[in-house]
């Protein structure tokens, strides 16, 4: 059974991957002091890498990193959008049932 899905575990494995490493390049700066470290950054990145892995795969594209690097280009758009819904899902729901910080 785990061979059906081999592929779109590997991609979105993959993607994942890819997506971290991306963010850390992005976020950590050994140069300078490291501000607290932000969880929501960071999941926000690993579900929508997990998103593009599982649409590349979906859609026939092979996994490479040209492919998770096309796929993150060209739904550049579609990926801040639901980056920005996750977050303010998430400040929603932390205001709501947490409480003013």
């Amino acid at each position: 059974m785990f061979v059906e899905f081999q592929p779109l575990v590997t991609a979105i494995f993959a993607a994942v991957l890819y997506s971290v490493i991306w963010w850390a390049a992005k976020n950590i700066d050994p140069t300078q002091p490291s501000p607290s470290f932000d969880f929501l950054s960071l999941g926000a990145t690993v579900v929508i890498g997990a998103f593009v892995g599982a649409f590349a795969i979906l859609t026939g594209s092979p996994v490479s990193q040209m492919s998770i690097e096309t796929q993150l280009a060209a739904n550049g758009a579609v990926i801040a959008v639901i980056e920005k819904i996750l977050k303010t899902m998430y400040r929603w729901l932390e205001h709501r049932y947490v409480g003013e910080e």
